[in-house]
């Protein structure tokens, strides 16, 4: 797969999972697991997990077993060159084709190596077929010559018939090459790269290196939002209402003008999963429920160990992440001691007037 192919499949494999959803199920005692899956599909859907052992993905696009443990997990995966991470997987997920390309420029090489050695010109920029059509015709312009031109050529032509599209080929190649070493005047064909990464195999990293990256995309702006302050605003100890707009439309709505004392307090937003109920809550609920419709007979209900509780809390994760993805909380409370002084400046001012002159530009349009 060449450079342009691989942007190619980049662009697809971005857009067939522009629709998928990262959820985390689980985060704890060393192993993380993450749902990437669309809502409602099964598509494409695949979990990533991380252990201290290393990294499996499974699911609708294959499976993959990574040689990467805990301590680089989805980072790893997310900023490393495509052909480490194929270097990283277990062997029996690394689905080989042979490289018909890199041989050919081996072998290229080795040819135009000689060639230079015995000081014989020849022109430059030549892809295969081009230089397979040179050696014919220097061999029969040159019929006394020492060099093998004929057997140069021939061997490019039996490389060139070798099946891409599978691995079945690639110890005939490599037999092949090294049977030619003292026809190429080299020794090094061992140190020859005579395979490459599966089609396959390719698509399947693509799609881990992307969900890995929005994955870390994710948890980066889940850090940021969580250490950002956020603040409102009223205009003194007798208003009540604070506003959560920003500064500078408070600023613009009041007129305020600059040096005004307003006072500003650090806004305090729940999650919207914090609403619901947990693990222990919800066993309490099931409990409660069936007292109610069978009284004394169902004293002990539910009858649940450790591990089960511990289950349900894992169960629990997607739901909470949904509840986070899908509920806005537009509702707030405010840290009497974080109430404070504020003094509108000259900046705060003109970022109101252009707020306004937002707001007006809308309306005209």
């Amino acid at each position: 797969m060449n450079d342009e192919q691989r942007a190619k499949l980049e662009a697809n494999v971005a857009d067939w999972l522009k629709d998928h959803v990262y959820t985390e199920l689980t985060n704890a005692n060393g192993v993380e697991v993450w749902r990437c899956q669309k809502p409602g599909s099964h598509n494409l859907a695949f979990d990533i997990c991380v252990t201290r052992y290393g990294t499996a993905v499974f699911g609708d696009i294959g499976h993959l077993t990574f040689d990467i443990d805990a301590s680089y997990g989805l980072r790893y995966l997310a900023n490393t060159g495509f052909h480490n991470l194929h270097g990283k997987l277990a062997a029996s997920c690394k689905e080989e084709w042979i490289d018909v390309d890199a041989i050919l420029e081996t072998v290229s090489d080795c040819i135009y190596t000689v060639l230079d050695d015995e000081e014989v010109e020849y022109p430059d920029d030549m892809d295969t077929k081009a230089l397979i059509d040179w050696l014919d015709k220097t061999a029969k312009e040159l019929d006394e010559s020492d060099l093998p031109f004929d057997e140069w050529s021939d061997l490019l032509e039996r490389v060139g018939r070798f099946d891409t599209g599978t691995g079945r080929d690639i110890v005939p190649a490599f037999d092949l090459l090294a049977e030619s070493e003292e026809l190429l005047r080299t020794g090094d064909i061992w140190e020859t790269t005579i395979s490459k990464p599966s089609d396959h195999v390719w698509r399947k990293l693509f799609y881990v290196r992307h969900a890995a990256n929005a994955i870390m995309a994710q948890k980066a702006a889940a850090e940021s939002a969580a250490l950002a302050t956020e603040y409102c605003y009223s205009m003194g100890p007798a208003d009540e209402g604070w506003s959560d707009d920003g500064l500078a439309a408070y600023v613009s709505d009041h007129e305020l003008t600059m040096g005004t004392v307003i006072r500003r307090g650090v806004i305090s937003r729940r999650s919207a999963s914090s609403f619901l109920p947990d693990a222990n809550e919800v066993i309490e609920h099931m409990g409660n429920a069936a007292a109610d419709d069978n009284s004394e007979f169902a004293d002990g209900f539910p009858n649940t160990t450790k591990e089960q509780e511990a289950e349900l809390e894992r169960l629990m994760k997607p739901l909470q992440a949904w509840a986070d993805r899908t509920c806005a909380v537009n509702f707030y409370t405010v840290a009497y001691d974080s109430i404070e002084s504020y003094v509108v400046t000259a900046e705060d001012v003109i970022a109101g007037e252009a707020y306004r002159k937002t707001l007006e530009a809308e309306v005209v349009e």
